[in-house]
């Protein structure tokens, strides 16, 4: 990458090298699209200038840095003294339309929290990459090489605008920052524009790696260490990569929107039969034991999330329909700002994400030909995937894990991958700490809004395509929820083999959930 024809920085630029864990290899490689769909018109204008004001603010403008390779082809920022027309703090455009969103031929296909029907426990909707064409603006960078190859800013922002509807696109590069991060940035966004710079977060980490601050040798060995890959291993899991998209070519995403009072059902459900089981365990520990007393019972705990991932994970898994032995691990990725302990109040924009990973065997998820029996067995599924989330976020963990994590990103240039080269793997990153369906833009509303008529304005859908279509060499089994909407609905974006979305639909069938 150190050879791209990089775009000279002005002499007056401040240099600031990246944080460790924004500069890694997964981070190069993707580039982020986040839309926000709210069902009124928004007012350009006030958008622009509230972002160039907060801009202005303190450690703010670190957001407005380009993006360069040093001598040794590490990423470095060169950050303007000032910004200027020439050199702004952020790429914003906009494409309006003097219409409805509903007489836009692709933009009345987005769906919206409050247009659905909404006694259908789940609906399938069209995959969120097709609206790409329309959020994205034509000149919006793709990847990495369009940041290093010219002069523009991190932060790219376009605004489609309807007259009773605005679609709002932040394009970035995952060095920038992950979910969270783009939580904060929301969070400080919509206080200039609703006049309350006073609850703007201080900004962490603009010249200090506040991670590795707060990163120190331990001796508890990480999770999983015994069955990290190798070079063989890696050689082998490469092959059945090659070996899968070469029979299954092509992936296709869809969105699953699920009811909050489903996956509140299925909870429940799944508590219950979780304490039956516990109590049976407990009263056989106690008859083998005396020293074990029934008082000293905990009953188990899942969330909603874990629910949720535990239905989907085995939808996937099902679906596909592998040997019964087949190794199955589902990764879920979490924060760890809280776990190290940064400093607060403030907000770390950047990259503070590790996997919790559960291993499981196929058998564990059912019968794809059951019907709804694996029912059954999404409470054991759910409390898998949150006992691996508890045991692996300790800090202790996060401290040996990322020194594992950096060891083999030095020996073989990648992070560790564990389990075994033939599993079965789904991915899930949750956003439904970060908020999205919560920022409310009503200051933004055209028109002005205030006092007493002041109404929120919130976004209704949130869509995470990439800049085009899927093509076989993506990811598999990728599962992001963008959230819970304010009707209390839940949001999953999932990209999948193509062939296994006949199966997910047939059981949607059977629960007589709504398809579309």
């Amino acid at each position: 990458m150190s050879s791209l024809n990089q775009t000279a920085s002005s002499p007056s630029d401040t240099i600031i090298p990246f944080h460790f864990w924004d500069d890694v290899p997964h981070n190069r490689a993707l580039c982020i699209n986040v839309t926000l769909r709210f069902d009124k018109e928004l007012d350009p204008e006030r958008l622009r200038s509230s972002l160039s004001r907060l801009l202005e603010i303190d450690n703010w403008r670190k957001l407005g840095a380009r993006v360069r390779l040093d001598s040794s082809g590490k990423l470095v920022y060169h950050l303007p003294p000032k910004f200027t027309k020439d050199r702004p703090g952020f790429i914003f455009t906009t494409e309006e339309h003097d219409s409805s969103i509903k007489a836009h031929p692709l933009a009345s296909q987005m769906p919206s929290s409050t247009q659905l029907d909404k006694t259908s426990k789940i609906h399938i909707l069209d995959g969120m990459a097709k609206y790409s064409p329309l959020v994205r603006h034509k000149t919006a960078p793709t990847s990495i090489a369009d940041w290093l190859e010219t002069d523009i800013p991190q932060l790219v922002i376009h605004t489609v605008l309807f007259n009773d509807a605005t679609l709002l696109t932040f394009t970035f590069q995952h060095t920038l920052m992950d979910a969270m991060g783009l939580s904060s940035f929301l969070h400080a966004w919509t206080a200039v524009l609703s006049n309350r710079e006073e609850d703007i977060p201080p900004f962490l980490g603009f010249d200090k790696d506040l991670i590795e601050l707060h990163t120190e040798a331990v001796s508890e060995k990480p999770a999983l260490a015994g069955i990290i890959f190798g070079q063989i291993s890696l050689l082998h899991f490469a092959l059945v990569g090659w070996w899968e998209k070469f029979w299954f070519p092509r992936v296709k995403d869809k969105v699953l929107l699920i009811s909050g009072d489903y996956v509140h059902e299925l909870r429940e459900k799944m508590l219950e039969e979780l304490d039956e089981d516990d109590k049976v365990s407990t009263s056989t520990a106690i008859q083998k034991d005396e020293q074990v007393k029934a008082q000293d019972r905990h009953p188990p705990f899942v969330s909603e999330s874990d629910v949720l991932l535990a239905l989907i994970s085995t939808l996937l898994v099902t679906a596909q329909n592998p040997s019964r032995n087949t190794p199955v691990q589902i990764s879920n990725i979490f924060d760890i700002r809280s776990t190290l302990g940064l400093p607060s109040p403030g907000v770390y924009i950047g990259n503070a994400i590790m996997p919790s990973c559960a291993e499981f065997r196929a058998q564990e998820f059912g019968d794809s030909h059951n019907g709804t029996g694996f029912e059954c067995r999404l409470g054991s599924v759910a409390m898998k995937i949150r006992s691996a989330l508890e045991t692996q976020r300790t800090k202790e963990q996060v401290l040996a894990r990322t020194a594992l994590r950096k060891k083999a990103l030095g020996e073989m240039g990648c992070l560790p991958l564990v389990s075994h080269p033939k599993q079965l793997g789904v991915c899930c990153t949750n956003w439904q700490r970060a908020g999205f369906f919560g920022f409310d833009f009503g200051s933004a509303v055209v028109g002005g809004q205030a006092g007493e008529e002041f109404q929120p304005c919130r976004p209704s859908y949130v869509n995470t395509a990439g800049s085009g279509p899927f093509t076989g060499n993506g990811p598999r089994n990728m599962v992001v929820v963008t959230g819970k909407d304010s009707i209390g609905n839940w949001w999953v974006h999932i990209i999948a083999r193509e062939e296994i979305w006949g199966q997910i639909e047939e059981w949607t069938r059977e629960q007589h959930v709504h398809y579309k």
